[in-house]
């Protein structure tokens, strides 16, 4: 009976440690797969800001190779600043020039860095066009039925 136990006591033993031994191999390809994606993350970053660069160095001037994807850049650009300056109206705040905060239309200082900013002038709002209508034809029809 002893050996019975003995050859048990081994095979849980042997049993364990593989179990353990597939554990921690499993945690450790965890930890390199994170490190993997934080690695591919940073260099995201890395390619979002050559991307910004090489833009900013070559707006005026692209390549033909990138002349399309610099000119839909440009447009997205001016569509996010229009929005933004959509969403500053709403909340009633301009941008402080100096370090690109929101000043409340009534202050003349930024409240994050201090700068004295000038304040934007109100928009002028254009009265709308009107719209050229056709006259209207008002045809009379007498109780015998014909035109007057």
């Amino acid at each position: 009976m002893s050996e019975f136990f003995d050859r048990l006591s081994e095979a849980l033993t042997s049993t364990g440690k593989n179990v353990g031994d597939k554990a921690k191999a499993k945690s450790d390809e965890v930890k390199l797969l994170y490190k993997v994606g934080t690695e591919k993350k940073a260099l995201d970053i890395i390619y979002t800001e050559i991307g910004k660069a090489y833009y900013e160095e070559s707006k005026d001037a692209p390549s033909e190779s990138l002349a399309a994807l610099i000119s839909e850049a440009t447009i997205k650009i001016e569509e996010i600043k229009s929005l933004e300056d959509q969403i500053r109206a709403i909340k009633g705040v301009y941008v402080c020039p100096n370090c690109g905060a929101d000043i409340p239309l009534e202050y003349d200082f930024c409240g994050k860095c201090g700068t004295k900013a000038e304040r934007p002038e109100p928009p002028v709002e254009e009265a709308p066009a009107e719209e050229e209508t056709e006259p209207e034809i008002n045809i009379v029809v007498d109780e015998d039925g014909t035109d007057e």
